[in-house]
């Protein structure tokens, strides 16, 4: 009986480790999708970000701008982009 009892104890050991092992990983799963929707969001503004200034770089180009109204106009989009805020 004696080797009965420990044999279960055993069992249940092992059971509990797995099961928090398990229910690790899944938290470990839900923060990572969390990251992944953020990142994804993050891009997303970034592409919407990029092609508006694109839009206004053709509309210059089209009305005849300088050099430096095109210099101009990236350098506020790279201002733009650094003010996106980013928190992964």
């Amino acid at each position: 009986m004696l080797i009965i009892g420990i044999i279960i104890k055993n069992i249940e050991h092992l059971t509990n480790n797995t099961s928090e092992s398990y229910n690790n990983y899944l938290r470990e799963l839900k923060e990572l999708g969390k990251k992944k929707q953020k990142i994804f969001s993050a891009t997303d503004e970034i592409k919407i970000l990029i092609e508006n200034y694109k839009s206004k770089e053709i509309n210059l180009f089209y009305n005849g701008c300088n050099r430096n109204e095109l210099i101009k106009l990236w350098k506020d989009c790279l201002i733009d982009l650094n003010d996106i805020n980013i928190n992964l």
